[in-house]
């Protein structure tokens, strides 16, 4: 007779990073093909067609890979936490607090450390899983252009979250009878520090490689500071709990 049980799987976060590298994986060649194509037009003048399967693989893929490296991310912070956690949130010394969050710190106590935005939770998990207490500062500069980036990237997810319409000025030229060459390269039209457009369809394999790259950045450093905790069993192997 077969005994039914659940099962908590603690690391989700290794599914989601996985599946952000397949999905940057096979964005490259659509990537590559309209990289091509472009480099043609660019030398001949012609603007030959290119069917719309690769610019909507390209993207579709791209958009897929930077959501589920942020998921990744989020996950990480939040299964790295609730393993190692040494300390209650009340022991973090006000010097911690530093930018804009000393705003809410009294806000930020009352609340549950995975409802906090994920920079503070990056920032804090630091101290928070280390004994001596490490000084997150001392990782994490918030005043790096690096860190600023990262803030950037945040906007960036949050906007595909709450989309809208999106204005961007365009320029029109025609190419042929029935053909029109867009040009939205314009500073505005792109965020001022990743360089991200802000045109959520314009997201391609260089634009994500780009953003991905900014996460693996915290996600080294905070395994940096903590190696004896998140090391590579933590980022590879599972961990499953029996709960019946």
């Amino acid at each position: 007779m077969n005994a039914k049980s659940t099962v908590l799987n603690t690391r989700p976060f290794q599914a989601f990073f996985l599946a952000s590298k397949d999905l940057i994986h096979l964005a490259e060649p659509y990537y590559e093909q309209i990289e091509l194509h472009r480099n043609d037009y660019n030398k001949t003048g012609v603007l030959r067609p290119l069917s719309q399967n690769v610019w909507r693989l390209d993207k579709s893929c791209s958009i897929g890979s930077f959501l589920a490296q942020y998921a990744g991310l989020d996950a990480f912070i939040n299964c790295a936490f609730n393993e190692f956690k040494l300390h209650p949130i009340s022991a973090l010394p006000d010097e911690f607090f530093i930018g804009d969050v000393v705003k809410y710190k009294k806000d930020l106590l009352k609340k549950q450390f995975e409802s906090w935005y994920v920079g503070t939770r990056a920032f804090m998990l630091l101290p928070l899983c280390s004994d001596p207490m490490i000084d997150p500062s001392t990782v994490f500069d918030i005043y790096s252009k690096e860190w600023k980036k990262f803030e950037e990237l945040v906007q960036i997810r949050h906007s595909f979250n709450h989309a809208s319409a999106v204005k961007v000025p365009m320029e029109l030229t025609k190419t042929g009878p029935k053909f029109w060459a867009a040009n939205d390269d314009f500073l505005e039209n792109s965020w001022p520090l990743t360089k991200t457009h802000k045109d959520h369809r314009s997201l391609n394999y260089r634009a994500t490689s780009e953003l991905n790259q900014v996460i693996d950045w915290v996600v080294k450093n905070l395994m940096t500071a903590l190696p004896d905790k998140l090391n590579d069993d933590f980022m590879t192997n599972e961990k499953m709990q029996l709960l019946t």
